[in-house]
């Protein structure tokens, strides 16, 4: 196992939601079977992301996936990353208001464990 990184800025953690969601958006798309939970949930993240910076709320977010808040729960109940739960676990209203206060936590947890699932990978 490597060293551990140093924390990211919360750009670079926007950087990276933003490069892994674009491609998981390709591995859905050309070999949606290969998908594992871990890239699942940077999808759901990667959502609700884009919906927060671009519409300032859930609604894009519910278009591309339509039980993004659910799916997202499960996955992260799955991958016992707690911080992740908790943000899916939140009503549409309190995510759209709680959202980036929560972004640095949630996606540090996602981010260590997409990078644990590709070292178990290799």
């Amino acid at each position: 196992m490597s060293d551990p990184l140093p924390p990211l800025t919360i750009s670079e953690l926007e950087d990276w939601i933003i490069e892994k969601g674009d491609a998981v958006i390709q591995r859905r798309a050309f070999s949606p079977e290969l998908v594992v939970p871990e890239e699942e949930l940077v999808y759901c993240l990667w959502c609700v992301d884009y919906g927060m910076r671009n519409g300032g709320d859930l609604q894009p977010a519910i278009d591309l996936k339509q039980d993004l808040t659910q799916e997202g729960r499960r996955l992260a109940g799955d991958l016992k990353l707690p911080k992740c739960e908790a943000l899916f676990g939140l009503s549409q209203s309190d995510v759209e208001q709680q959202y980036f206060a929560m972004f640095e936590s949630v996606c540090s947890e996602l981010k260590s464990a997409y990078q644990e699932m590709l070292e178990r990978r290799s």
